[in-house]
């Protein structure tokens, strides 16, 4: 669980992978993560933290720190507002409504790709895909789980 948080994750950190993790967990009778919240931290100081759940209501809110002031997501799954914060200024909002359900920006994309003849989107690289994947390797890691994929 919690990919789409650390695909968010990604893209506000950017390229920069975390140098450590700190991470509590639940195992359901299944021996899948039910919950999980994760802290990580990056390369300048740098903090993020995410929690999955399966079988919680829990709100799908986002809120992103930093020097100059923060932004919020009431919903950054199916991003439609963002309430900017600034330090040194006055709050504002940032609608941008669906046209259908938040799925024509994949479609966009890729009428991108393809109409320029791209094989692969450089928006989302598969660098970025294969490093998020490493790092739900290293938190299942971190719990004593490792998977032989080669089996």
């Amino acid at each position: 669980m919690g990919i789409y948080n650390l695909g968010f994750l990604r893209m506000v950190m950017g390229d920069a992978q975390p140098e450590h993790i700190t991470s509590e967990y639940h195992l359901n009778e299944f021996g899948t993560d039910d919950y999980s919240t994760v802290l990580l931290r990056y390369p300048g100081g740098s903090r993020a933290a995410a929690t999955a759940a399966i079988g919680m209501d829990m709100p799908r809110e986002a809120l992103v720190f930093g020097s100059e002031g923060s932004i919020y997501l009431p919903d950054y799954q199916k991003a439609d507002r963002m309430v900017i914060r600034p330090m040194n200024g006055e709050e504002y909002v940032l609608d941008f409504p669906f046209e259908v359900n938040g799925f024509e920006y994949q479609i966009q994309e890729v009428n991108r790709c393809v109409r320029l003849g791209m094989s692969t989107s450089d928006v989302l690289k598969k660098e970025d895909t294969l490093d998020i994947l490493g790092l739900m390797d290293d938190i299942r890691a971190s719990w004593g789980l490792v998977f032989d994929c080669e089996k």
